[in-house]
């Protein structure tokens, strides 16, 4: 009964066929929610920093194709969705990727907040 709920559910939600993106895909949240698209069919490109997985403990998939990119650059960002756009289509973009520093206002340095807003504002507007 369990199984035949599971091979249900996995048929509805299947991703077979389609193609997306998930920034910051090397690690935490990103890596999972890479893994669980690709479990259910897509093809990701998980985008990180590094492109690979920072602890090579967790699972693999075959599904997945770890791509090296700094998302704060609206040129890189441009390049890489127009090349997976031409190519094989963009059915999903997860925006996943995000940072913070931990501080006072008064005394929170301005270049970390430059590369905060970089990060989860300019980046998800590039890639969106």
């Amino acid at each position: 009964m369990a199984k035949k709920i599971i091979d249900t559910l996995i048929e509805l939600f299947s991703l077979e066929g389609r193609v997306g993106i998930v920034t910051g895909g090397s690690k935490g949240i990103g890596l999972a929610i890479s893994l669980l698209l690709a479990d259910t069919g897509a093809k990701v490109y998980a985008v990180s920093r590094t492109g690979k997985v920072e602890d090579e403990s967790h699972p693999t998939n075959k599904n997945i194709i770890h791509v090296p990119l700094d998302i704060t650059g609206k040129n890189e960002a441009k390049k890489l969705i127009t090349e997976i756009g031409n190519e094989e289509g963009l059915d999903f973009l997860v925006n996943n990727a995000g940072i913070t520093y931990k501080g006072k206002a008064e005394k929170f340095d301005l270049d970390q907040w430059d590369f905060i807003h970089k990060v989860n504002v300019d980046a998800v507007f590039y890639l969106s």
